[in-house]
């Protein structure tokens, strides 16, 4: 049996009494210096440390007497009656509508009626401006023949209510120049005759994003023969494809759409007041009053500072040469339509004595085997054409680049003008008051805004045309210029006022204005054919008729017995073209021959006398005399002979259409007699 030894016994066996004394005596210290040293009772509330619990209660009643102490001692506050606020509200149901009941008790509470329902304030009403009308207003007068292979003819047919072949027509184009800056004075209130009141003066945040031409159109009378007046007032229909809008005209009305309105007509300047004017045979665009200086002269709109893609003389470019591509397709289709001839059997043409080639060069009555010293070798007339077109391309190419770099530098100055504006709109959003641009520009001498530079003193070339004329008519014109109207699209004006604009994008010159204007004209319009009574006896007339084909007046002599129809087809040679066919012309003018006797004039004499019906049954006389002295007859019989006058086109092309087959000579009043 093994024994256990002292020495074998671990430390804690061998200290377990000291240990525990130890522990006993570290227990003792800390109670003693938790209960002696520190208060195990502290509290804190609210931020306050009390001793003990009942510290903290001892003090908090103590607070609480003080506070019923100071209670105690106050003032009672005073008794206010409640208002009765349903009794108010009551009456003011059964108050008329159009009344307002008084709610005297809000004023207990520092209110009154005024206070919760403020008088309303009216929307502005503005003094209207009118614009100024064009001054130095000329025009051409005259007859011309439509290009009917060009784009817009059919739209001309249906103007014209027919399809004219040819397309034979007579026009009027006015133009003159409209004072811009003379509308900007009457706008800004600083023309000489404004009478707007300041107050009343319609701001320039409105009008200036409003202004622009909106329509330039001709004011038209027309001469009545039997009433022996003026008759049937009224504006020519828009040119095909021209952009204007009118006073009368519908427009709009929602405020975003009217913006919309207003942006493309602004937009559109250049093309609003000079709109493209018709284009005639051997592609030749009719010129306004002097020539083409307007047309391929420096036509961007400067004065607006208001450019289209597209300059004049590039826009001109451009239809010249789709016309020169329609020539060259023309000249194929003549080749081959000459070669189908030729390579035709049958016996060769027979030649006309009054031919230039007739029996040819060899003076044995052959062919014309090719060009001499004498007779050098005539050009293709389309090739005449396509020449001339590419002449006028050359010609424009200096002032397209011109036009290039023109809108190169206008497009420069407009994004410095609108980071202008936008630096301005900030400089007056931070201040937060009115903006003057008057005092802005100072002594600039110029105004701008909104993109728009108009210089002082700048006019603007306008014109306007009627190719609605019917033949034997006399009317005469106004030139009136339409301006986007400085109220249109606002949307809070006086109710009137709002009623009255809100569908009004244009507005004309003040009535006052228009009628103090002078009448273009007379002007008279040549009668479809016109024929004179020659020569003959009781059973036979010699008449002489004169009627425009294609441009050219044309003459021929017909005898007419009783019973018979003035007139008839004659075969003519159309326009002097080597490869266009004869043609017929009808020279009847729809009356027909009833008798012819001698009837006693004014001085007693025997005159012959031929009487005919139109063809609406209504009987006429003219005798031989009358008509041998009628001056119509040496005009129109001058006209056969000189050959046509072209008013309506550039003056620059004179020359290269005067001996081409022409187009027609200008004419005024006086040639309704002799004509039907």
């Amino acid at each position: 049996m093994s024994t256990t030894r002292v020495k074998d016994a671990g430390f804690l066996q061998q200290n377990i009494e000291k240990l525990v004394l130890a522990a006993g005596v570290l227990v003792l210290v800390l109670a003693l210096f938790l209960f002696v040293f520190l208060n195990p009772f502290k509290v804190e509330l609210g931020g306050q440390k009390y001793d003990s619990p009942q510290d903290a209660v001892d003090r908090l009643k103590a607070e609480d007497n003080k506070l019923e102490a100071g209670l105690a001692n106050q003032k009672p506050l005073p008794e206010t009656e409640t208002p009765n606020f349903l009794e108010d509200y009551e009456k003011s149901l059964r108050a008329p509508v159009n009344s307002q009941a008084p709610v005297e008790r809000l004023k207990v509470a520092g209110l009154t009626a005024g206070s919760m329902n403020p008088p309303r304030r009216e929307p502005p009403q503005y003094v209207m401006v009118y614009p100024p009308t064009p001054e130095e207003v000329e025009y051409s007068f005259g007859t011309d023949v439509l290009d009917t292979e060009y784009a817009t003819a059919a739209e001309y047919f249906e103007l014209w209510g027919e399809q004219r072949e040819p397309a034979d027509f007579s026009m009027i184009i006015a133009a003159g120049d409209f004072d811009i800056w003379e509308w900007v004075s009457r706008l800004k209130g600083d023309a000489e005759e404004s009478d707007t009141p300041k107050d009343n003066q319609i701001p320039i945040g409105i009008w200036s994003r409003r202004f622009g031409i909106a329509g330039v159109a001709l004011l038209r009378e027309e001469w009545d023969e039997q009433a022996q007046a003026w008759t049937n007032r009224q504006y020519v229909s828009a040119l095909p494809g021209q952009s204007r809008v009118l006073p009368m005209d519908e427009a709009p009305t929602n405020p975003f759409e009217a913006l919309q309105n207003i942006e493309l007509m602004r937009q559109a300047q250049a093309d609003i007041a000079r709109p493209e004017l018709p284009w005639l045979i051997d592609f030749v665009q009719a010129s306004p009053p002097g020539g083409e200086d307007f047309l391929d002269g420096d036509s961007g709109f400067n004065e607006f500072g208001i450019e289209g893609e597209l300059g004049r003389a590039e826009q001109q470019i451009k239809e010249l040469e789709e016309k020169v591509e329609v020539l060259e397709e023309r000249r194929q289709a003549e080749e081959e339509r000459r070669r189908d001839r030729e390579d035709r059997p049958g016996r060769p043409p027979r030649n006309n004595p009054r031919d230039d080639d007739f029996g040819g060069f060899d003076d044995g009555g052959g062919f014309d085997d090719g060009p001499s010293r004498d007779r050098p070798e005539r050009r293709d007339p389309i090739q005449r054409r396509i020449d001339r077109l590419q002449e006028q391309i050359e010609r424009l190419q200096p002032q397209a680049e011109k036009e290039r770099e023109k809108r190169e530098k206008e497009a420069d100055r407009r994004r410095e003008a609108e980071e202008a504006r936008r630096a301005r709109e900030a400089l007056r959003r931070d201040r937060d008051s009115a903006f003057d641009f008057g005092d802005e520009l100072g002594g600039l001498g110029g105004l701008g805004f909104d993109g728009v530079q108009v210089e002082e003193g700048a006019k603007v070339r306008v014109w306007a045309a009627d190719p609605t004329m019917r033949p034997g008519k006399t009317y005469q014109y106004k030139l009136v210029v339409a301006v986007i109207n400085p109220l249109y699209g606002v949307p809070r004006l006086e109710s009137e006022q709002l009623a009255e604009n809100q569908a009004r994008a244009a507005i004309f010159p003040s009535a006052e204005e228009i009628d103090a204007m002078d009448w273009i004209g007379p002007v008279t319009v040549e009668p479809k054919a016109q024929f004179f009574f020659t020569s003959g006896g009781e059973s036979r007339a010699s008449l002489d008729i004169y009627r425009r084909h294609e441009g050219k007046m044309y003459k021929h002599r017909f005898d007419v017995s009783p019973g018979d129809p003035i007139g008839g087809l004659i075969t003519v040679k159309n326009r002097d073209d080597d490869f266009d066919e004869p043609k017929d012309v009808d020279m009847g003018i729809g009356a027909v021959l009833i008798d012819i006797t001698r009837r006693r004039d004014s001085t007693g004499n025997q005159v012959l006398t031929m009487i005919y019906m139109d063809e609406a049954g209504n009987l006429f006389e003219r005798s031989q005399a009358e008509d041998a002295n009628n001056p119509n007859k040496r005009v129109v019989d001058k006209q056969v002979k000189d050959g046509p006058d072209w008013p309506l086109r550039p003056e620059e092309d004179e020359d290269d259409f005067g001996g081409d087959g022409g187009f027609g000579p200008g004419f005024g009043p006086g040639l309704g007699p002799g004509g039907f």
